[in-house]
């Protein structure tokens, strides 16, 4: 893991705040970003965050089709 350059965002998940920090990468990639609280530190390689984020996008748009379809 390298060196943190700047944190990205804070987000709420489940009541706790998590900060999503990019920190230098390895030589086989250029970022690690990772996700963490004072509990859990999870570090994704760059290529793995942008998938992560549209799993977690792609999720949440249906969710929501899926409330409004229900509710």
């Amino acid at each position: 893991m390298g060196n943190r350059i700047r944190e990205l965002s804070e987000i709420e998940m489940g009541g706790q705040k998590y900060s999503i920090e990019l920190n230098g990468g390895t030589k086989k990639e250029k970022f690690d970003i990772h996700i963490q609280n004072n509990n859990i530190n999870i570090c994704f390689k760059d290529f793995e965050f942008a998938q992560f984020a549209t799993a977690v996008l792609v999720a949440n748009k249906k969710m929501k089709r899926f409330k409004e379809k229900y509710e």
